[in-house]
């Protein structure tokens, strides 16, 4: 295998690393299927042999028995200088955040333990294993530059996290001086390929590594239809990351399995191939003798252009729509529907909330669109506007007073209890409409669902200012009266500026578009 540089560092590694979550004690940990020391040996010796020099584990792995099985390998089989060596630490524990445990306390004593299992004064790689939601940032990246100047670490790596994440860490290391994260190993395969979205493009622009983990989908991009293993009936995991989409994978897998047979290779091969094309070093688990021969294969393959994008023609994956509540959805369900005879394997996940909440999750990159009334940021944000109005009224109960008119009008609700939306902006246009600052009114509540209100107002609670066709009123205690002079809510679908959309995404802003036009005329 030739050996090259791991993005901007002077490690030298070969084109696959040799995942080592397989190895350990199957007594000690999470799965059941790992291999005892004798076998995890003879695997690490056939990696050595065949070119192997990267090797990933964690001090999670089986209780660290992983991390002893392949310090020990490595120390009989191999000169430490000749190989590099990468494992995770995890956040801190709830009993080590009540005993005032810091962060860097708990990095120098999580790196103490794993280069004990190790049998090693060093690690070339050492990687933030999950993000800690608990414990200041400012507080990991310095642990981590202490043991790089310690010379315990030689570089830093990250896994499962998001761009903006990665991003934030390392502008923060660079202000402070500090080591920065020069490698992500996330999830990402021929099956899963979320990752596409804003990471892969992040990480090209500032020359970080991609060391994508389940890079064979716990098994699912190397067996032939209806071929099983031990694993990949017993590894929870997996089947909690891959369960769901069964049916929408299937397609792709049926892809890798026909070109592995027109190449003449076995789907490993193929698989991580693709991953390399795509300028990733792909940790790859090995528990069989075949698993280390089929990343020697891939090392040597090459794929065309065509071969690459066999599986795009196959779109899958989820499509994230953050919004609030709005009869203008239905623009989305008619859009999903136009791709769906096509495309039918699209997901499309619906997140609700306030307008805060939307533009939050854009830019964390957590949704690919959102839907806003009023104007959004043209610095930060794309905009389609959509032609769909909603018009603002009063829901009720049908005994009310203001019932028996057709229409509302400001005056009348001057003196009634109120319920309206605390929504970003919805309390600048209602004033106006009002004619009335609303802390000069009876507001008795605010909402962030109108279901929410609704049941205030059935209660006899008050009247709630809100959109039509939110609440369905026919057969019910309540009636829907609109306001005059009309008000109405002006809609647009936004996404942020320079988005890299997944292929899913891409097409359905496609077809939207298209919708658009149409209804237009």
């Amino acid at each position: 295998m030739q050996h090259h540089a791991l993005g901007k560092t002077s490690l030298m590694v070969s084109p696959v690393c040799m995942g080592c979550m397989g190895f350990g004690d199957a007594a000690q940990g999470q799965h059941s299927w790992t291999l005892g020391e004798a076998d995890s040996r003879a695997i690490l010796l056939q990696g050595l042999e065949s070119g192997i020099n990267f090797f990933d584990t964690a001090i999670a792995y089986q209780s660290g028995t992983s991390e002893q099985y392949l310090g020990r390998a490595l120390k009989d089989f191999a000169r430490r200088e000749e190989v590099v060596v990468a494992t995770k630490f995890l956040p801190r524990t709830q009993a080590e955040i009540e005993s005032g445990v810091s962060g860097q306390e708990h990095i120098q004593k999580m790196l103490d333990k794993s280069l004990r299992n190790l049998g090693m004064d060093y690690v070339d790689l050492y990687i933030y294993h999950m993000w800690d939601y608990q414990t200041p940032l400012i507080d990991i990246m310095d642990g981590l530059n202490r043991a790089v100047k310690a010379g315990k670490v030689r570089y830093i790596g990250i896994s499962n996290c998001f761009a903006w994440q990665l991003c934030k860490a390392n502008a923060l290391a660079e202000r402070e001086g500090w080591a920065k994260f020069v490698s992500i190993q996330g999830h990402y395969n021929l099956i899963f390929r979320e990752e596409e979205r804003e990471m892969i493009p992040f990480c090209r622009e500032e020359s970080i590594a991609l060391t994508p983990y389940s890079a064979l989908a716990g098994g699912r991009l190397a067996k032939q239809p209806g071929e099983t293993s031990r694993r990949l009936e017993e590894d929870s995991y997996a089947h909690l990351k891959y369960d769901a989409t069964q049916a929408q994978d299937a397609q792709v897998i049926d892809r890798v399995h026909a070109l592995a047979q027109r190449r003449g290779t076995s789907m490993t091969a193929i698989s991580l191939a693709w991953l390399m094309a795509k300028g990733a070093v792909p940790v790859v688990g090995m528990t069989k003798p075949r698993h280390v021969e089929g990343a020697v294969e891939a090392s040597a393959l090459t794929l065309t252009e065509a071969e690459i994008a066999c599986s795009d023609e196959a779109i899958v994956g989820e499509v994230s729509i953050g919004s609030g509540e709005t009869d203008i959805v239905r623009l989305f369900a008619r859009a999903a529907q136009a791709l769906r005879r096509q495309h039918p394997d699209i997901r499309y996940r619906i997140s609700s909330g306030n307008a805060e909440f939307v533009l939050e999750n854009l830019d964390k990159g957590l949704i690919d669109f959102g839907l806003l009334f009023g104007a959004a940021d043209q610095r930060k944000y794309d905009a389609l506007l959509l032609p769909a109005r909603d018009n603002w009224g009063v829901l009720m109960r049908r005994d009310a007073p203001l019932a028996q008119k057709d229409t509302v009008r400001p005056e009348d609700l001057w003196d009634k209890p109120l319920f309206v939306s605390h929504q970003r902006g919805d309390d600048n246009y209602l004033s106006r409409w009002l004619k009335r600052e609303l802390s000069h009114l009876n507001v008795v509540a605010t909402y962030n669902l109108v279901f929410n209100a609704s049941l205030l107002v059935d209660e006899g609670l008050g009247y709630a200012i809100t959109l039509d066709k939110l609440v369905h009123t026919q057969g019910t205690s309540l009636c829907f009266r609109p306001l005059t002079p009309r008000l109405e809510a002006s809609a647009s679908v936004v996404w942020k500026q320079y988005q890299v959309f997944s292929k899913a995404a891409g097409i359905f802003l496609q077809s939207l578009r298209e919708l658009l036009s149409q209804e237009n005329g």
